[in-house]
């Protein structure tokens, strides 16, 4: 297998308080953002810049490519759902095709996410939301958005939501497992083996978030939460901890080096660290995990935004499953993951990776739940 080496920009952008992002890439943000606004004209309440990016710590591939996603967040102004959704398909619309046009400057990282002024969304409980409200740029529009999550310490975020962390960034990683073992001239085989990399050193740092999010002392940032780490390192073994601290040192330090340099080993390393921790948290097997999706109650953004996003997805012709869907996803990733965990790559065979395919179209289309503030009780 191919060993890859990354490197994290760290260099701050003078006059600019957020640590992390070159000129080279401000310049990028910059543009990409007047192009998101320019395409709206007027129709949001702010544009936000959010992520690795927003937090100063995006992570480059040898080549200079950005592995990290450059993500921007539409806040639109409406309070009444109905509209918010109605508004939200029209702004996309609007910015169809603007995503590819901005694949020059980061290949596969810019998305455009959306949010709305419904009161109901910004009770959400999320590590996103505590970064948004702690780390995001808002680059055009109403700085004031920034106060709206409902969310104030780390320490609301529920355990749930580090479990679904986990189980998000393993069913990531096993639509990449399934594109690197069906590759395509049109996708080279180096950069499908350096996102499937990056894939597992996502899921190894979510298996430590998730301990912190459990401990109540999740951070902001990969630099904070690697030293606050010590907290919950007698959750794994001493080898699994060398591998979480490799992983944050691709994040933190530039240094890819501790790796495992075989791409499969390194796959199984992440993939044992994803059924620790859900094991850590009483789920032992995919019935488990399933079950505990199904017991969390109350979820937001609730009932009315499910039967919402459902009807008008088949209105526009696209078949997807009503929210609690997303159990079986997670029970399917998590029966593979025990498959895989101490197999070898030449034991892989298409059927085994159509179904790692599946499950990330599957993951894709279902629905999520997420906590609301008050809501899911610790172990």
């Amino acid at each position: 297998m191919v060993r890859d080496d990354f490197v994290v920009d760290a260099r701050p952008v003078v006059q600019d308080e957020h640590l992390g992002t070159s000129a080279a890439l401000e310049t990028t943000i910059q543009r990409a953002s007047e192009q998101i606004a320019n395409r709206l004209a007027g129709r949001c309440a702010a544009l936000l810049l959010v992520g690795a990016a927003a937090r100063g710590e995006v992570t480059l591939g040898p080549d200079g490519a950005l592995l990290s996603d450059l993500d921007f967040l539409v806040v639109l102004p409406q309070r009444n759902l109905l509209g918010a959704i109605v508004e939200e398909r029209r702004c996309r619309e609007q910015l169809c095709g603007l995503e590819s046009k901005l694949a020059h400057a980061a290949p596969d990282g810019v998305s455009i996410g959306f949010a709305n002024a419904a009161p109901r969304y910004w009770s959400v409980a999320t590590p996103l939301m505590w970064e948004l409200r702690t780390c995001a740029r808002v680059l055009h529009g109403r700085a004031e958005v920034r106060e709206w999550p409902a969310i104030r310490y780390a320490d609301q975020i529920p355990q749930w939501e580090g479990i679904r962390l986990v189980a998000n960034r393993l069913c990531e990683l096993f639509g990449l497992l399934g594109i690197l073992y069906h590759n395509t001239a049109a996708r080279p085989l180096d950069r499908s083996v350096r996102e499937l990399r990056y894939a597992c050193v996502k899921l190894m740092l979510a298996c430590s978030e998730a301990q912190l999010i459990d401990r109540g002392v999740y951070q902001a940032t990969y630099r904070d939460r690697w030293q606050m780490h010590q907290h919950v390192a007698m959750r794994f073994g001493a080898a699994q901890n060398e591998v979480i601290d490799a992983a944050y040192c691709v994040k933190v330090n530039s240094d890819a080096h501790r790796l495992a340099a075989d791409t499969w080993a390194l796959v199984s390393d992440a993939l044992g660290l994803a059924i620790t921790t859900f094991a850590w948290f009483g789920l032992q097997t995919p019935a488990a995990l399933a079950a505990r999706v199904l017991h969390e109650r109350p979820a937001a953004p609730g009932m009315a935004t499910d039967i919402a996003f459902f009807v008008v997805q088949h209105v526009h012709g696209t078949h997807v499953p009503l929210r609690r869907a997303i159990a079986a996803v997670y029970a399917r990733a998590f029966s593979v993951a025990q498959r895989l965990a101490d197999a070898g790559p030449l034991q892989i065979d298409q059927a085994l990776l159509g179904e790692c395919r599946q499950i990330a179209r599957s993951y894709k289309l279902a629905p999520q739940m997420v906590s609301v503030i008050g809501t899911g009780a610790r172990a």
